[in-house]
């Protein structure tokens, strides 16, 4: 039996394609057949194709703590100096659920891991800020996989390849959570699924954490983002259109699906392609543990 982690997916949003994938990627008792897959697909597609129209408006920004405030001004500076400065537009606090969505999926382990940890204020800025969650470790040497492929283990998938005179070597991204504006300036989360999942959680639970929101990195002309509203994708179209997800969707029974997903571990793969030619990818495979 494989390893597998709790899981929801927004399956109603997914290509026909996309969602069959998706679902073979998870364990059901007993196994689904690809009819039974697209049939499911189809009852969530059904839903979201009955919802009205919900362009959301621009989100408004909530006005920010002293604690955040001060945070958020560090934060701000670092980021200018660092290599990504160049793209930083501002730092945003808005309610979560109206935030649109390009990802159709969260681990709910992983979200209740991040849950557990943004028990006040301060570990909650922390976490949307990225603050003390780089890693510090050293990672493993190359293994061989392949007569022209290595493969190297990383902690988590928010690596990168990055080509040095020595080769390539993965570098891990920057930790904060990101958001992106769409051409009619309404707010896309680009990065941070998780820790928005778990903060929408902690919000519903109530206590202290009722009336948190997240502290949104907005960044502006980044490759990945142009490249992303420059793509003709189903992505794209149902991000731009009128019905499109938004983060509170994943706390609606009727609109995702919980599923027993295959656990995953993050792999760099090195390949050479041709002599003295290496290229590199970050990829997601099945747990080895």
């Amino acid at each position: 039996m494989p390893k597998t982690v709790k899981a929801k997916y927004l399956l109603g949003w997914m290509s026909q394609h996309e969602a069959v994938d998706a679902l073979n990627a998870c364990v059901f008792d007993p196994p689904l057949t690809k009819k039974k897959a697209i049939a499911l697909w189809k009852q969530y597609r059904e839903k979201v194709e009955a919802l009205k129209s919900r362009r959301p408006d621009p989100l408004p920004s909530l006005p920010l703590t002293d604690q955040e405030r001060v945070a958020v001004e560090k934060h701000v500076e670092e980021v200018k100096r660092a290599a990504m400065g160049s793209f930083l537009s501002s730092v945003v606090k808005v309610c979560p659920e109206q935030l649109l969505a390009r990802q159709y999926f969260v681990i709910t382990e992983r979200a209740d891991e991040y849950g557990q940890a943004m028990i006040d204020e301060r570990t909650r800025i922390n976490h949307f800020l990225g603050i003390g969650l780089q890693f510090t470790g050293t990672l493993p040497p190359p293994r061989i996989i392949g007569r022209t492929q290595l493969a190297v283990d990383l902690p988590h998938a928010e690596f990168v390849p990055i080509v040095n005179p020595s080769g390539i070597s993965f570098q891990e991204r920057d930790r904060y959570v990101t958001a992106a504006l769409t051409p009619d300036g309404r707010t896309l989360l680009w990065c941070g699924y998780h820790r928005t999942y778990a903060l929408l959680v902690l919000r519903q639970a109530g206590g202290d954490a009722a009336g948190a929101a997240p502290l949104l990195t907005v960044m502006t002309g980044m490759p990945d983002v142009q490249a992303f509203f420059a793509a003709p994708t189903s992505v794209r179209s149902t991000v731009l259109g009128d019905h499109p997800a938004l983060m509170g969707d994943f706390l609606d029974a009727d609109l995702f699906i919980s599923v027993n997903l295959r656990k995953k571990q993050a792999e760099g793969k090195i390949e050479q392609y041709r002599p003295n030619k290496l290229r590199a990818i970050v990829r997601l495979v099945d747990d080895r543990s």
